[in-house]
């Protein structure tokens, strides 16, 4: 199956209706043939990688030009273009961070909630573990957002136990009433639609919604006035940004992403992490 762009560009819109920024990528000409052939896209970041992949399977469509997948022709008219679901069952993505995807690990999912139910059932008071069970809400906004884009059912991939009932999520973010939410996760919801509905890229979502995980998760561990749920929030919060240092370093991520990705721990400076991380991996 033949992948062609002929004079493929495409702009990403502004918030502001009708406004757009520069080209994401510009009149690009790209043709692959080969049966079982390797072909290797490289750039730094932001030179458009992830727009270029993402016209493969219809996830962007090109502001103008064409796409030839096979004998099917995607462009920038959606009454023209053929059916996608045909396209998406042969070309699928997975990204950047194996973690950083729409479905997680499933296996124990039913096990943990099974234990879950019990300490609930035996603790004095169960708003203890919010800054825990907070985990499983921003991977359900993550799964609404995201069915919200590619035009499927959420249902499948939301978690429990949960604060938010994923619905409220749903109904927030096709009303825009981000309101009815609790208070936090308006930002998170209200951000990370305009985020991925923008841009149309999952990991530009993770990135935002993990860093408010790991912040909501402190932040609740503070009002419990527990001083281990406080250092363990603090912890998985220290491990996740030394994780997102170390890859950072490996992939010659840039200041604005770190800054963007990663959360105050409030153990170790932000910044002090960060400059270790640009300094290359040894140094962290």
């Amino acid at each position: 199956m033949s992948i062609k762009f002929q004079e493929v560009s495409h702009f990403y819109e502004k918030a502001k209706k009708n406004e757009f920024l520069p080209a994401a990528i510009n009149q690009i000409n790209l043709e692959i043939e080969e049966e079982g052939e390797f072909v290797m896209i490289m750039g730094h970041t932001g030179s458009g990688k992830s727009t270029l992949m993402q016209h493969i399977n219809g996830l962007l469509l090109p502001t103008s030009g064409e796409v030839l997948i096979g004998d099917l022709k995607i462009t920038n008219k959606k009454r023209k273009n053929p059916k996608l679901a045909p396209i998406r069952k042969k070309i699928g993505f997975v990204f950047q961070f194996p973690e950083y995807q729409l479905f997680e690990e499933t296996v124990l999912k039913e096990k943990e909630q099974q234990a879950f139910k019990f300490i609930c059932e035996i603790a004095p008071d169960k708003a203890l573990f919010d800054f825990l069970v907070v985990k499983n809400d921003f991977h359900n906004i993550k799964a609404v957002l995201k069915s919200l884009v590619v035009d499927t059912d959420y249902a499948p991939y939301v978690l429990e136990p949960c604060l938010i009932a994923p619905s409220d999520i749903y109904s927030a973010a096709v009303s825009k009433d981000w309101k009815s939410l609790p208070s936090f996760a308006v930002e998170a919801v209200k951000k990370g639609y305009e985020l991925v509905t923008a841009t149309k890229d999952g990991q530009v979502l993770d990135v935002y919604l993990d860093k408010c995980y790991l912040e909501t998760s402190i932040k609740m561990a503070k009002e419990s006035k527990e001083d281990f749920s406080v250092g363990l929030a603090e912890r998985t919060a220290l491990i996740a940004d030394l994780q997102i240092a170390l890859r950072g370093s490996e992939m010659g991520k840039s200041k604005e992403f770190l800054k963007n990705a990663m959360a105050d721990c409030g153990i170790l400076d932000t910044d002090r992490i960060i400059s270790l991380s640009l300094a290359g991996k040894k140094e962290i």
